[in-house]
């Protein structure tokens, strides 16, 4: 419908002209969203800054979701929102956000498109004010002849200053009103520590030891994606690995990918720092693999999935991956040669392996 409305737009008409086109059917696209699934939206965040953080997990979900929502199809875009240090001199509630879109559109029409949206949603959902600056705008190169068959897609990188208002701001006007008021009333913030935190990991209130038993599953990469620390099932599964690349004394670090890949989100063929740091509002999706090219260890854990998210450790430059394994029964669990012990007590993977296999037996009986 949007491609069939924009090819009346005559090509040599005045440029503003189409601008005042595409800027009015962003904001009825809105409209039409919002009369349906406004409620959704509100969920997102209680500002229009976590909105656009938690929106980029909300379509990550939907992409791999069999049902998602009605009428939005096969999904190509992808929103990374970045919050960014406020600059000197700005007001104190100012607050400025990177957004980093790749549609399938057309760049010149979306562009604008999507910056109206933008506009529409801050003023109409949370009656702040923001200003939408498109800093560039390019077209994603294709590489691979298995990226023949991907859908052409155009990356729209946008800088935004939100200024939030207080909730006891007055409402913003109906959706289909043509201008819509905002009223901005300073914020008050807790005046910034000068504490300096320590980055000796002996002044931790909780020990390493004691972490990898809590998150047994978890680990932390460095800025060259090296395995720094492991949770301890993690560790029993790698353990023959890494002794045995000791006694050899040929290896002495390992990278995150000899032993997972990144199912999802995509971060292409060129997984770095940056772009795992870029997706760090997504849920992660970890496979196990090449467990067979190491002697010794768990075979049987090959193939098995870890879901979680990643954390950015800012203070040791690092990230950590906090998850736990997707396993659906005792089968699944005993298969991969694993044990209830395994799974941490806080972890709800024990209640879903337990029901699950009450329901067998229910189903049996």
């Amino acid at each position: 419908m949007f491609l069939f409305l924009t090819s009346f737009l005559p090509t040599d008409s005045h440029e503003s002209v189409s601008s005042t086109f595409i800027k009015s059917l962003g904001k009825a696209y809105f409209v039409i969203c919002a009369s349906r699934y406004e409620r959704a939206y509100r969920t997102l965040g209680p500002d229009f800054g976590q909105f656009l953080i938690n929106l980029d997990g909300v379509l990550e979900a939907l992409k791999h979701s069999h049902q998602g929502m009605a009428g939005i199809g096969n999904i190509h875009e992808t929103i990374v929102t970045t919050k960014e240090p406020t600059r000197v001199g700005e007001p104190l509630e100012s607050e400025r956000y990177t957004v980093v879109y790749k549609t399938t559109f057309t760049e010149e029409i979306m562009s604008v498109f999507f910056s109206r949206i933008l506009t529409t949603v801050c003023r109409s959902l949370y009656s702040s004010h923001v200003t939408v600056e498109l800093r560039y705008r390019q077209r994603e190169c294709r590489e691979g002849s298995e990226s023949s068959s991907k859908p052409l897609r155009f990356l729209l990188v946008y800088d935004l200053q939100l200024i939030n208002s207080s909730e006891s701001a007055p409402p913003a006007s109906p959706l289909y009103a043509t201008t819509i008021a905002t009223t901005k009333i300073p914020i008050k913030r807790a005046p910034p520590t000068s504490k300096k935190l320590s980055q000796c990991p002996s002044d931790l209130v909780i020990n390493v030891q004691l972490f990898s038993r809590a998150f047994p599953w978890h680990f932390v990469l460095d800025r060259n994606l090296r395995l720094v620390q492991l949770g301890s099932s993690l560790l029993k599964l790698f353990a023959p690995t890494f002794i045995q690349g000791q006694r050899n004394q040929c290896r002495d670090s390992y990278r995150v990918t000899e032993f997972f890949q990144f199912v999802r989100p995509d971060l292409g063929s060129g997984i770095s720092f940056e772009t795992i740091f870029q997706r760090l509002n997504t849920p992660f999706l970890l496979r196990l693999v090449h467990l067979a090219r190491h002697n010794g260890a768990n075979q049987l854990a090959e193939g098995m999935e870890l879901k979680g998210q990643m954390v950015d450790c800012w203070e040791s430059q690092c990230l950590l991956f906090l998850g736990s394994p997707l396993i659906d029964g005792l089968e699944g669990l005993t298969t991969r040669g694993l044990y209830i012990s395994d799974i941490p007590i806080h972890d709800a993977t024990r209640d879903v392996i337990l029901v699950g296999e009450q329901s067998r037996a229910q189903n049996i009986v």
